[in-house]
């Protein structure tokens, strides 16, 4: 629900209507009432200690007293060239120039070819004070009107019956006020707060929201940089790790190589060797052959060589005489489908050097 506070600031008090809008309609739902005359000075705050919340609005309105009113003639009825002229206009009418006050547009109504405009004006350093008061509380009104002056508006349609209004104004009553300050939340009669008191509150709890995402977005930043350094620290930790156990790993695979520069290229260089070699190494079974070789017992056989490939098995090695090999061939031809004996030799007077070629036994 919208929430709004509306400062009506009085002769001898100070009255606050705290309002609430449901839908479209506006009610005053607590009224507070604050006796003493007005202090502009600084030293004193304004009104009972309202809490006051990031979405409340506030209006503040001035006495009758505080403005003065001039009306001027004007060729045309723009409000925003209006606007532009009003200082040039207010400058020789008012004792110390256009610049020393604050002034806003109050009424525009046509007289024959021309406008007739009421401005309404206050002195800035009146008006400064007055907003430093209420600072105290915390107080940063959205719009400064007069409900006075509206109550004289929206009752009075004539020139001549504003001008002696303003000359002897009677002031409206308590329910009078309360009507007006409802009528003005939406149609502000005349708004003071411009230039250096325009209302800033928008603006600061903009800037609040930004500095607070800001802050939340550098924090992120910060957690996040520090789980990302985290991660390249454990990352490198475990990168080392493993660069470690692949050189141990190689070490045990590969003990000849002792000029290590990169362990992965140089596996792979010898597991390509290992592929190219492939069809010399794929149907031979050395532990078969080894396996019935054992079943060949002799005390004077000595083996020293054994070279396989796809078709023959090569043995080499000394016996006493020639025929030990060719008992060792009789044992053989049981294992393999032909046994020859490729070269005999005498080593020395009870040595016999041999060499037999017999086909891989298929499975």
């Amino acid at each position: 629900m919208r929430r709004i506070l509306f400062y009506d600031l009085q002769e001898g008090s100070l009255c606050v209507y705290d309002i609430g809008k449901n839908g479209n309609a506006y009610r005053v739902e607590r009224t507070h009432n604050v006796e003493g005359a007005l202090h502009l000075k600084g030293e004193n705050s304004y009104g009972p200690e309202i809490p006051i919340g990031e979405t409340t609005e506030i209006y503040v309105s001035l006495p009758l007293k505080f403005l003065n009113f001039r009306m001027l003639e004007l060729p045309f009825p723009d409000r925003s060239r209006i606007e532009a002229v009003i200082p040039f206009e207010l400058d020789s009418l008012i004792l110390g120039g256009a610049a020393s006050v604050v002034s806003t547009i109050c009424t525009i109504r046509e007289s024959g070819n021309k406008y007739r405009v009421l401005v309404a004006y206050i002195a800035k350093e009146t008006l400064r004070a007055l907003l430093r008061a209420l600072k105290i509380n915390a107080i940063s009104p959205k719009c400064i009107t007069s409900v006075e002056y509206a109550c004289a508006s929206a009752a009075l349609s004539s020139e001549d019956d504003i001008a002696k209004f303003l000359l002897d104004p009677s002031l409206p009553g308590p329910e009078e006020r309360i009507k007006s300050a409802l009528r003005e939340i939406d149609l502000s009669s005349l708004n003071l707060g411009k230039g250096e008191f325009s209302y800033a509150g928008d603006t600061d709890r903009i800037m609040k929201s930004l500095k607070r995402t800001a802050l939340l977005a550098a924090t992120f930043a910060v957690v996040l940089l520090s789980f990302l350094l985290f991660s390249i620290i454990t990352a490198r930790k475990d990168v080392a790790l493993l660069k470690d156990e692949i050189r141990k790993t190689y070490a045990e695979l590969f003990p000849r190589d002792t000029r290590v520069t990169s362990e992965i290229y140089q596996a792979r260089a010898h597991l390509k060797e290992l592929k190219d070699k492939e069809k010399d190494y794929v149907g031979i079974y050395p532990h078969r052959f080894l396996l019935d070789l054992s079943a060949v017992r002799s005390k004077a056989l000595t083996l020293s060589e054994m070279t396989m490939d796809r078709e023959w098995i090569v043995l080499k090695g000394e016996c006493p005489s020639l025929s030990d090999v060719q008992q060792l061939k009789a044992a053989l031809e049981k294992m393999s489908p032909e046994v020859r004996i490729s070269d005999t030799k005498s080593v020395s007077q009870d040595r016999t050097s041999f060499a037999l070629m017999l086909k891989e036994r298929k499975i």
